[in-house]
């Protein structure tokens, strides 16, 4: 090999050499950039140097979510149920001004509900019932609007309901819910206001009247012309013993019937928190709230499919 071939050899070898040495170190500089602490600017805190740890971390629970609550069936009455003692009693829907809303069925019992007798009213025609109030003496009270203009009227039976007349200034003693302002109640022709913005139900008591509401159920006491919030649960329907004043109201409370209503009773005198829980009466679901009479210790409750009495104020109930 001649010495210019040799060389050129040993050039070749000593760029390669040099070649490589470089790839090194730019490799090792990266490597080096990549290992070290950024380093924050000026004025800038430095973060946290975060760890590592090769234990796994559990997974997080999801929080557990309240159910949400259905809002209870509270509404002005689809029937009425009245009893002046043991024996007779009247029992009503409530129809409806509607052109589509069947007219009220209106129906009496001098048996204690065991059987009933539908009324009619001759060419009177009732298009919706308001109310059904007891006088005494074989008399009944029924508010009712009538005629193509829904004009709101009272009849009047002193048969305990075998025939009846329009009495026009009968009105003017009777108490029932406005039907155009619902606040006001019309109070033996007086109007009075109401103990809360929508009365769903007004009935007379001895000594004033029981109002039942969707914040719940209040007495009017005549003698000191207030109104006093007894119960705060919301009621379904509601009665009024006409003898005593006692009141007898069902509790649509889910967490306390399944698949029914709570019976709940008070007793004279009336005061916030006295109302007795009885047991509860099935009912079918999204059925029309059931309609509740007393008289003394016997309750009627009316529902879709029967009529319901007891003899010891709730305790224990069979069908008529």
């Amino acid at each position: 090999m001649s010495s210019r071939t040799a060389s050129s050899e040993r050039g070749r070898l000593i760029t390669i050499a040099l070649i490589v040495a470089l790839t090194l170190i730019s490799l090792l500089l990266a490597v080096f950039a990549l290992r070290s602490p950024t380093v924050p600017d000026a004025g800038q805190t430095p973060g946290p140097v975060p760890t590592w740890s090769s234990e796994r971390m559990p997974a997080a629970s999801p929080t557990p979510t309240a159910p949400t609550a259905t809002p209870l069936p509270v509404a002005g009455p689809s029937r009425f149920l009245l009893f002046a003692d043991e024996s007779t009693g009247i029992r009503s829907t409530v129809g409806g001004c509607g052109d589509s809303d069947s007219p009220p069925l209106v129906e009496v019992t001098t048996d204690g509900g065991s059987t009933w007798q539908p009324v009619t009213f001759g060419d009177v025609v009732v298009r919706q019932v308001l109310g059904v109030e007891f006088a005494g003496a074989g008399q009944l009270d029924i508010i009712t609007r009538q005629g193509t203009n829904c004009d709101l009227a009272a009849l009047t039976s002193y048969t305990n309901g075998q025939f009846w007349e329009a009495v026009p200034d009968r009105l003017a003693g009777l108490t029932f819910v406005d039907p155009v302002n619902a606040a006001t109640i019309s109070f033996q022709g007086t109007p009075l206001p109401g103990p809360c913005s929508s009365v769903l139900q007004v009935f007379t008591a001895p000594n004033g009247l029981v109002a039942r509401c969707a914040e719940g159920l209040f007495a009017y006491d005549v003698a000191t012309a207030g109104w006093q919030s007894f119960d705060t649960e919301p009621m379904s329907s509601a009665g009024v013993d006409p003898t005593d004043g006692s009141v007898v109201a069902s509790v649509e409370a889910a967490e306390l019937c399944t698949g029914g209503v709570l019976v709940r009773v008070y007793r004279q005198p009336i005061t916030a928190g006295a109302g007795v829980d009885q047991p509860c009466l099935s009912q079918a679901p999204g059925s029309e709230p059931v309609a509740l009479a007393s008289v003394g210790l016997r309750l009627w409750a009316w529902t879709p499919e029967a009529v319901l009495t007891s003899q010891d104020g709730g305790a224990s109930w069979s069908a008529l």
